[in-house]
């Protein structure tokens, strides 16, 4: 099963165009694990990548530094203030359209992304997929 899945990503990374690209990397284990296939698939395509947070030393950031390192990736890291925070949440609400988990998040890192490729992959979709979030365990 585990090899079937990662069939599955790889078929899907494959779909990405083999250009510079953008990857939103959150430092957990989802968006690790699909940062490792696309290097698996093109070794070569430059990747930059982008972490969010509130400190340079939240442990999602220091794992994805690491994870960013160990790719070879151009590693970006995007610290906010909450004020900086609060002006994005405001331009996000002016155009968002769903309200997802993480939205305005994935909003933030995007405006910084796309100034260093048009294609921009994310590793969300694990938790849905496997049942990673407490709240699905307790309403």
């Amino acid at each position: 099963m585990i090899r079937e899945l990662e069939n599955i990503i790889i078929r899907n990374i494959r779909e990405i165009p083999e250009v510079p690209l953008s990857f939103l990397l959150s430092g957990g284990i989802d968006s690790s694990l699909v940062l490792a296939l696309i290097r698996k698939v093109y070794p070569q395509v430059p990747i930059s990548t982008f972490t969010l947070a509130k400190s340079k030393d939240y442990p999602d950031v220091l794992f994805a530094r690491k994870i960013a390192e160990l790719f070879e990736t151009e590693h970006n890291e995007i610290i906010l203030s909450d004020e900086e925070y609060e002006k994005f949440l405001g331009e996000y609400n002016n155009v968002k359209r769903y309200d997802f988990k993480g939205d305005v998040n994935v909003y933030i890192l995007c405006r910084f992304a796309k100034a260093f490729s048009n294609i921009i992959v994310t590793g969300d979709g694990g938790d849905e997929c496997f049942g990673g979030y407490w709240l699905h365990k307790y309403p």
